[in-house]
């Protein structure tokens, strides 16, 4: 007993001394607050909140920007004074990353007030509505001869979120029907000082909160990757899921825009010049017509990277980025100046956008093919309507009467478009045996024109058409010169109801023979993968009259 008696001693002992080096510390905290007879400050949000990790102060926010103001309760100890007390303070440049004047301003300049007969003052911040990004104001308050500062809490910072960055106006050109802007900065997606969702219609760009809001204005997002470097993205795309805690973008946007983005890498000056010289909606049509049909067949290219896609990758100066949006009617030409590639980094870019209206152009659209057989639901094609489906979606005469052509892989002469009353079905036995069960009615008669190696010239001519009058005369150009062109093949390249041989790049036209259907058509072949299914992808133009 007496021994346990004496352990018992010893633990008192020892929990005594404990609670007393406790309290002898909160009490020395509390002294040095509260029990001055002489006056010192503080700022009460240095005193509630812990400090920001590797800093000594803490940093409060972010608060929308579109708060308007914020006041920092300032604490004085000691006794009060029958007067007014005006006290300073001063910006922290090192560790404020907001601008006076844009950002925020003091409506009261940099003095504030403690009242007489009072413990406390306010220092207000006005936040200015043309801020942008996430920026960081830090304030300290500064003694004066007869006040002091409470050291550890005279330093307080404020993080603010604007929800868009909108461009400098001294910078916009107003170029007929485009905006032409120079050195158009996008942050990636940890800088939220600047923001990565881009609307291109207005070049305003987004922090991610404010890109939630307005999903239904966001054309394309920049996120950097370890392995992948500057990436640009559509809230489309099915990519984002790449990034930790951006995957729930395509489930929580009430919007996702989608399109296509191309990336050119080693453009020569002659491209250069396109963009340069670009001054027009139809200019901007234009390029991305020429790229669709170029690019697949360029030096060193990679679909993954250089797309047509949702999704781009490895953007490095000196490149050309296009992007293309039916869903937003607009085109964007973008030449990259610089990059900084890293999660906090950016991008500028001399940019070129514009929006059209589909209504004041013929019909314009892209298409996916895959070469026809007796199952398959898309190697029919009506260009009127710029479709594609298979024999069980061509059931009825006036689904019948609507396919202009079939789309058709041999072993001796590739890619084929054939018209439905051409009677080169035959060696295709199974296809041929559907086909002969259509009516002569029901299988119209057209003509191809293919231009097999393009030139630059004809591609842009196919690029450029944006009304019937256009594609008329592009086909009867077409059609008059195609039997000059070097390496022309009648059989191959018409003009004939049927054509062969048909290759990333080509630029066919089509006129339809049928009674009642006056339709002309150009087809810009995008990309074609020779393994099966034979995927193509084309750019097409129609028009019905």
């Amino acid at each position: 007993m007496k021994r346990n008696s004496r352990d018992m001693k010893r633990l008192m002992i020892y929990t005594i001394c404990a609670l007393t080096t406790l309290l002898t510390g909160c009490f020395k905290d509390y002294e040095e607050r509260y029990l001055f007879s002489e006056n010192r400050i503080e700022f009460e949000d240095a005193v509630t909140n812990g400090n920001t990790s590797g800093k000594t102060f803490p940093i409060l926010g972010p608060i929308p920007a579109e708060t308007g103001k914020y006041k920092f309760r300032v604490n004085m100890t000691g006794a009060h004074s029958d007067q007014d007390r005006i006290i300073p303070f001063r910006i922290v440049p090192e560790e404020t990353t907001a601008v006076e004047g844009r950002d925020y301003a003091f409506p009261h300049g940099r003095d504030f007030v403690i009242p007489a007969n009072s413990s406390f003052g306010y220092i207000e911040v006005e936040l200015l509505p043309d801020g942008s990004g996430m920026p960081t104001l830090v304030l300290e308050l500064l003694p004066r001869d007869d006040m002091k500062v409470l050291d550890r809490y005279h330093k307080i910072g404020l993080r603010f979120l604007y929800q868009l960055t909108k461009p400098d106006p001294d910078k916009i050109q107003h170029i007929n029907d485009i905006i032409s802007y120079s050195d158009f900065l996008i942050g990636a997606h940890s800088n939220q000082n600047i923001g990565n969702f881009v609307d291109f219609n207005t070049l305003n760009v987004y922090v991610r909160a404010g890109a939630e809001v307005n999903s239904q204005h966001i054309d394309v997002g920049l996120m950097n990757g370890s392995t992948t470097g500057m990436n640009f993205l559509m809230p489309g795309s099915t990519a984002w899921s790449s990034w930790s805690g951006w995957g729930t973008i395509p489930a929580t946007w009430p919007h996702l825009n989608t399109g296509e983005i191309m990336r050119v890498i080693d453009p020569d000056q002659g491209e250069l010049d396109m963009f340069q010289n670009a001054s027009s909606v139809a200019d901007l049509l234009a390029i991305h017509g020429y790229f669709s049909a170029t690019l697949s067949t360029r030096p060193g290219y990679n679909a993954t990277n250089d797309g047509p896609a949702m999704r781009i990758r490895h953007l490095t100066p000196g490149q050309l980025v296009i992007v293309y949006s039916a869903d937003r009617k607009n085109v964007t030409v973008m030449r990259i100046k610089s990059t900084v590639p890293a999660n906090t980094g950016e991008i500028v870019v001399d940019v070129k956008t514009g929006q059209f209206d589909p209504d004041n152009r013929i019909k314009t659209d892209l298409l996916t093919l895959e070469e026809l057989n007796t199952t398959r639901p898309n190697g029919l094609v009506d260009l009127a309507g710029i479709n594609s489906y298979g024999f069980d979606n061509a059931q009825t005469t006036m689904e019948r009467t609507s396919t202009d052509f079939a789309y058709l892989w041999s072993s001796s002469s590739n890619a084929n478009f054939i018209a439905m009353n051409n009677t080169g079905f035959s060696g295709w036995a199974s296809i041929n045996n559907i086909v002969t069960t259509w009516s002569t009615a029901e299988r119209n008669p057209g003509t191809f024109v293919q231009l097999s190696n393009p030139t630059a010239a004809e591609i842009l001519t196919a690029a450029r058409i944006t009304n019937r009058a256009q594609l008329i005369d592009a086909y009867n150009q077409a059609e008059a010169d195609v039997a000059s062109r070097p390496g022309y093949n009648a059989t191959n390249d018409g003009p004939s109801s049927r054509v062969r041989e048909i290759k990333a790049g080509s630029v066919i036209y089509f006129k339809s023979g049928s009674s009642g259907r006056d339709l002309y058509s150009v087809m810009i072949v995008r990309s074609l993968n020779t393994a099966s299914p034979r995927r193509m992808e084309l750019l097409i133009k129609s028009d019905l009259n």
